[in-house]
Parts: structure tokens; sequence; C-alpha cells
């Protein structure tokens, strides 16, 4: 879908469904309705443009992929649903908002990186040990809640002194929580 044109839905139906293992790429214009782009197994390409839904933006059904690499979702429930082992890449300029900007019901993977901005509550399975959210860059303004494994990376360095630069991951893997930091160059950090 390209341009500035709009679709509207009219009915609790998803505005646009993706039955096969095609791809939907959004490059711009203007999505509105109840339910947005629904998908069991096919690609959803978010490029650019702008969902506005009151239930789901874009569900994926089941072993689907999203990738949200700009534009703006915006939903009044979850902006995104990955319902079973489907995955999610939200990076780019990609600008998810929602009450649950992305929520992970399963053992699928969400990645979260770049400049992307997510506001909302991101929510993962408690009950899956291979569901995951990743953090690898990006802005998440809201609870990360419901991951069973969660792992935050940073760099840092103390009093401007570039002699001591730290990697440092914090991770946790149901209740038990853990950390590891480990020095790099300044050389390493500027790759």
């Amino acid at each position: 879908i390209k341009g500035e044109g709009t679709i509207q839905g009219n009915d609790s139906k998803a505005v646009i469904v993706n039955a096969g293992t095609d791809t939907v790429a959004i490059v711009g214009g203007q999505i509105n309705g109840y339910k947005g782009i629904s998908t069991e197994r096919g690609i959803i390409k978010v490029l650019g443009g702008t969902i506005n839904t009151t239930d789901y933006a874009i569900y994926n059904g089941s072993t689907g992929e999203i990738y949200v690499l700009g534009g703006t979702i915006t939903s009044q429930d979850n902006s995104i649903h990955n319902n079973s082992t489907g995955s999610v890449v939200i990076s780019g300029t990609g600008n998810v908002t929602g009450v649950k900007a992305v929520f992970n019901k399963d053992a699928g993977i969400i990645t979260v990186a770049e400049n992307a901005k997510l506001t909302g509550t991101v929510e993962g399975s408690k009950m899956s040990e291979t569901g995951k959210v990743i953090v690898k860059g990006g802005t998440v303004d809201g609870k990360i809640d419901g991951i069973y494994i969660r792992e935050k990376y940073r760099i840092r360095c103390y009093n401007c002194d570039d002699s001591y630069i730290s990697l440092e991951m914090k991770g946790k893997k149901g209740d038990l929580t853990y950390k590891r930091r480990d020095l790099i160059s300044k050389e390493e950090y500027l790759l």
C-alpha cells in the first residue's frame, strides 16, 4: 500500500487479512478501523504511513513475521498482538503506541532496536521459556512485564573517562536476576 490514500474499515473485522504466506507492505497512507492487519503465516512490513485502530493494529496469529521499520501504529488496546511463535521486529523509525504497545502471548520473539519508539506496556508470556522480548536500542516508554527471559544491554563510561568503558548486561530468567560486565576498548566502542 503506497501513497496518501486512506483505507477505512467499517465493522469488527480486520481491514487487511493476509491469509497466505505472502508479504503485505505498508509504505504510506492511512489505515483506520476497529482492527487493522491480520496474518497467520505471512509477512507484514510497515515502512511508513499510519495505522489507527480501536482493537489490535497488527495481529500475528501463528508463525508470521511482522516488521515495523517506520510509520506510526496507534491502538486503544494492543497495538501489536503476537499470538503464537511468530516474530516481531520494531526498528528504524517505527513508532508504536497502545495500552499494550506489544503483547507476546506465547513463544514468539519481539525485538526492539535502533530508533524505534514504543509507548505503552510491552508484555510477554510468563508461561513460555522460549518467548523473548529483546531491547537492543530504541525507547520503551512503559512497563516491560511478564517476560520469562529478559536481557538489557548498555555501554557505560564514568566521569567522561574513555579508558574505562564497560558493556553491561542485566538479565532475568523467571524470578532469577543476573548481571554481567565486560570492559571494552574505545576502539571496540567506536565499531
